[in-house]
């Protein structure tokens, strides 16, 4: 390759002209080597330029020390001064002081600087190699020591990290920064004790170092502490209003208590302040990724993965988006490479055996949840996988457990289990494994210990988020039947869309929607698309044009094009294609007017059964009604209501009512039933349910590719004993 020009563009890719970047060092090492005698600036100058650095005028420096440069190419002192006044105001040092280095080879500090310089571009190799030199030089260089680790630190040698900070305090012993540093290698290595105590030390000789109170707070939070990891966090915020990665660290501590808005909210704060912030990115990821905002979810993680391709963390939460999204097989080669780049990423394998489970690979999943164990024995969501997806048929998940997992014995796994959650967890995963436990003691017929254990999970799950409001709830339900009458549908029926290929599921969660789909999916001519989140956005923009005096029918025409369009690019050549938006039963009437031709499924089930069961199981903030009896009744009482509205008001054969326990009793003639209702020709198939083909996302994944059967009708009886009070509430709002 022939050398470059003066002024052209630098090989390194810095975006600068030759001569004002590797062109210099290499300037300086042509000198250097030559030892040709050079002119030198006056003492006045010299020290002109030495007092702009100390004085803090970096920028002033900065040019002052490149004019000088030009006139004496081989004076040592300004090449440092240049590297100096980069490295601070966080500008690509790398050349200056390589071009400082060359001409003061005995400076230590240089070397020293430059391995930092070399470390903020991510170049550790060579920044370890840099600091060594300088340490050559001067042994007792106590810069030197703390710049060696931290590039050990980020090359994940906490070791060789803790002995390079412990050597620098040794020699001494008020040095703050590497107390600092030192917690934060010691919370690495899990010695928790230790990282406090150095953390705490740091701040005893240094109050206002906000770096040692951000490090004192993921200690904290480690160990639990998590009000007190709160305090340390917005100490440091105080000391430093800027710091972003404080606020990445108070976004995770927010998102560990259960308060994804406000994590959503840090997260923000901190790529504000700095935007190219993969980590930050990664970690916004994951707090939309709780609020269901999953478009923005999957933006946020592709950014963090522009700016750090092979971030393991970010191609799983990416991978997580991407299931929720219905994109399986993107979801899976995420995983995967995400294990590519780091086979011992234990969460890796646990999503990649969620996703086997999601496509009923049940065997599969329990291999990579035992890879996950093999590498984290406490992770829960492995632990929680084994005991949900059982290798033997039966009459649920969780009578079969994860017996063979540990000592072959339920006993066993309830002792793990149980163990883990004396660990200070983050509330969601002790969330998860309170409803796990439950599930196992319910299996065991320990009615009691199991009815505590929901009741208690529950709670948890309530912490930190947005409680149910009934009274809005009420007020939506009338505007919504006030609004979606008979005479608005006649108003925009003219620019309706005849498209018969919609199919929706509907029901509120753990009504049977899921088994239902399935069994309809298993026709040849239907796909199933799983529950898509097109109508809760577009009957929010519909509204919101209609607020406007905007034409409802050309919306809804255009909506009900936008729609298809997303059916068409999951199953373009399938007849029919199955919703199973939950959310659907409230968006009817926009649907129905848009689509006057689609068909609605609502299944129902007993009501004391199908509450029940809800409170079984963890909806987190998209069912936030789920976790209070008095809240599941007034939603059931409202879903009923506005179901009633939907009988009165939408034309004979749009509907069809499918009782659960009827579709049990008698499978054939409801299944017959249900094909007919579609449109379609009966097809042998679907006596079998498991023909299907779609993957299950929902908590029934297991049990709707098991037989048949009746084991979840009257479930509600064996705990009669403790739901006096949900009965007693279905029965005074009415039969």
């Amino acid at each position: 390759m022939s050398k470059p020009g003066r002024n052209d563009a630098c090989p390194c890719n810095s975006g600068k002209k030759y001569k004002r970047c590797c062109g210099r060092s290499a300037a300086a090492e042509r000198v250097g080597a030559d030892r040709l005698p050079f002119a030198a600036p006056t003492p006045i100058e010299r020290n002109q330029l030495i007092g702009m650095l100390n004085g803090g005028e970096y920028s002033l420096a900065e040019t002052t020390a490149r004019a000088m440069i030009d006139r004496f190419p081989a004076y040592g002192l300004a090449w440092k001064v240049l590297g100096l006044a980069q490295l601070i105001q966080g500008k690509d040092a790398v050349g200056a002081l390589r071009g400082a280095a060359t001409l003061l080879p005995e400076d230590a500090e240089i070397q020293s600087k430059l391995g930092n310089a070399l470390h903020n571009q991510g170049r550790l190799e060579e920044a370890v190699l840099s600091c060594r030199r300088a340490l050559a030089i001067d042994p007792g260089l106590v810069e030197a020591l703390n710049n060696l680790g931290n590039a050990f630190v980020n090359l994940g040698r906490y070791g060789e990290a803790v002995d390079c900070y412990s050597r620098a305090i040794a020699k001494q012993p008020r040095y703050a920064a590497a107390y600092c540093n030192l917690g934060n290698a010691q919370r690495s290595l899990g010695r928790l004790a230790e990282s406090l105590a150095s953390c705490r030390r740091a701040i005893e000789l240094s109050p206002g170092l906000a770096d040692a109170h951000g490090n004192l707070g993921n200690s904290l939070r480690d160990l639990g502490e998590l009000d007190a990891a709160a305090a340390s966090y917005r100490q440091a915020l105080a000391l430093q209003p800027r710091h972003a990665a404080v606020f990445n660290s108070l976004g995770q501590l927010l998102r560990d208590m259960g308060r994804s808005e406000e994590a959503a909210g840090s997260h923000w704060q901190a790529l504000r302040l700095s935007p190219k912030y993969a980590h930050a990115y990664a970690n916004l990821g994951l707090a939309l990724t709780d609020l269901g905002r999953l478009d923005e979810a999957a933006e946020s993680f592709s950014r963090a993965l522009t700016l750090q391709p092979q971030d393991i963390e970010s191609l799983v939460g990416l991978a997580a988006v991407l299931r929720l999204l219905g994109q399986p097989a993107e979801a899976e080669a995420c995983c995967r490479k995400a294990l590519a780049v780091n086979p011992r990423f234990a969460p890796a394998e646990a999503l990649l055996g969620e996703l086997q489970a999601d496509q009923g690979r049940f065997a599969e999943a329990r291999d990579a949840f035992r890879r996950t164990l093999a590498l984290d024995p406490e992770s829960v969501d492995a632990w929680i996988g084994l005991a949900r997806y059982p290798p033997a048929s039966g009459a649920t998940a969780a009578a079969a457990g994860a017996d063979a997992e540990v000592d072959g014995s339920a006993v066993s796994w309830l002792t793990q289990a149980q163990r883990l959650l004396a660990k200070r967890l983050p509330q969601r995963h002790e969330v998860d494994l309170r409803f796990a436990i439950a599930e196992q003691q319910d299996a065991a017929g320990g009615y009691e210990a199991a009815f505590a254990g929901f009741q208690a999970a529950n709670e948890l799950s309530k912490r930190g988020r947005s409680a149910y409001d009934r009274a809005v709830a009420t007020a939506d339900v009338d505007a919504l039947i006030e609004s979606c009458n008979a005479d608005w549908f006649g108003a925009v029926a003219p620019g309706a869309n005849g498209s018969e290929r919609p199919v929706f599921i509907l029901g509120l969660p753990r009504s049977g929607a899921t088994l239902v789909a399935q069994i309809l999916g298993a026709h040849p001519a239907v796909f199933d698309a799983g529950e898509l989140r097109f109508w809760p956005v577009a009957a929010g923009a519909l509204r919101a044009a209609r607020a406007k005096g905007e034409s409802g029918e050309n919306l809804l025409t255009a909506t009900a094009a936008d729609y298809l369009r997303v059916l068409e690019s999951r199953a373009p050549e399938a007849l029919r294609v199955i919703d199973r938006s939950p959310a659907a039963i409230r968006r009817l009437g926009f649907i129905h007017a848009a689509l006057p031709r689609a068909r609605f499924v609502h299944v129902v089930r007993a009501p004391l059964d199908h509450l029940w069961s809800i409170y079984t199981h963890d909806f987190g903030r998209s069912h936030p009604y789920a976790a209070d009896f008095a809240d599941l009744v007034h939603e059931y009482r409202e879903t009923l209501r506005i179901m009633d509205h939907w009988r009165r008001t939408l034309p004979p054969g749009v509907l069809l009512e499918l009782p659960y326990e009827q579709l049990i009793a008698e499978p054939e003639a409801w299944t017959r039933r249900l094909v007919e209702f579609a449109g379609l020709p009966w097809d042998p198939v679907c006596r079998d349910h498991r023909a299907a083909r779609a993957p299950v996302l929902t908590h029934s994944k297991w049990q709707v590719r098991q037989p048949l059967n009746g084991h979840s009708i009257g479930r509600a009886e064996r705990y009669a004993a403790y739901l006096a009070p949900l009965r007693s509430l279905l029965a005074a709002t009415g039969p």
